[in-house]
């Protein structure tokens, strides 16, 4: 078994191991994925009789190599179990190295080319698939959207955006559930906490769930203020639109997405998706803000 066998038989092993309760399966299959995998013979003696050392070397961008290694142990195991030895050497552990950039020399320039050989105008998708997979944000937006990458740097735009849409709506829901939680710590009253989770949260319909959120933002304005989410209008529009694209694109319409129109939609969710997750993450313990009729009635 060489370097392209062992790295399919590692990612095979991995999606079907059912031992991963502990780890963030989809999260360490990205990073796999992102891998290259070579041997690394040494002329050191091993354990066995005329068996020398060797190790697997795991390289992968610098960026992500330090989230690889919070999987070592797990991978270490997993390559011991799935390595095959040729009558030469035997297996000794695993290396998390860096995969080195690559360069093409042409006309004597040295032109800097990406790992994944992509075009310049697909940097947009890549930068935003490293952004991701080192985040610690939901998986399942996270999943959504690096497929999003990879369809849109294959050419496949439908698909591309049909799953932008889906993370756009998974991000929806986490800002909604994260409100829910934040009525729940200031004690609203059970009707405003009720009719928020059957009205918004779990609406039928995303548009729903995004008109819904929008008015109750629009009349929360000075608390969302206070999270450095201004202009709420604007980032709700954006939103809007890539459910509109995603529908188009999902639905047998005969639509066409430009390749220009996805860039600018994955360019500004790249923008937003910072923003829009530390909002999630504060809001459920924020204080609601006092208002001038609270500060008038104390002053009573």
């Amino acid at each position: 078994m060489r370097e392209r066998e062992f790295h399919a038989t590692l990612v095979e092993f991995v999606e079907y191991d059912e031992d991963t309760q502990d780890l963030k399966k989809d999260d360490l299959l990205a990073l796999l994925k992102e891998c290259e995998i070579t041997f690394n013979p040494t002329g050191i003696y091993g354990n066995g009789t005329g068996y020398r050392k060797e190790y697997v070397q795991l390289r992968i961008t610098t960026p992500l190599k330090s989230k690889l290694k919070t999987y070592t142990k797990y991978l270490s195991d997993v390559c011991r179990e799935i390595y095959t030895s040729d009558g030469y050497f035997e297996y000794w552990g695993i290396e998390i190295l860096v995969l080195p950039k690559k360069f093409i020399v042409r006309d004597e320039e040295i032109v800097k080319s990406e790992i994944t050989s992509i075009e310049q105008k697909d940097i947009i998708y890549d930068n935003f698939k490293l952004k991701v997979l080192k985040s610690d944000f939901d998986d399942i937006e996270k999943a959504y959207i690096i497929e999003t990458c990879k369809c849109a740097v294959s050419g496949n735009m439908l698909s591309a955006s049909t799953t932008i849409g889906c993370a756009a709506e998974r991000l929806l829901l986490l800002l909604s559930e994260s409100y829910l939680q934040y009525l729940r710590y200031n004690n609203e009253s059970a009707l405003t906490i009720s009719n928020f989770e059957k009205n918004i949260v779990n609406a039928p319909k995303a548009h729903k769930r995004l008109e819904g959120l929008y008015k109750t933002i629009e009349k929360d304005k000075k608390l969302f203020e206070n999270l450095q989410f201004e202009n709420h209008m604007l980032h709700f529009s954006f939103l809007d639109v890539i459910r509109q694209v995603r529908n188009e694109a999902g639905h047998p319409t005969g639509v066409t997405i430009e390749k220009s129109k996805l860039q600018s939609i994955v360019t500004n969710y790249d923008l937003l998706y910072d923003k829009i997750h530390e909002v999630i993450i504060k809001l459920p313990h924020e204080l609601a803000p006092i208002s001038k009729k609270d500060v008038q009635a104390d002053s009573k």
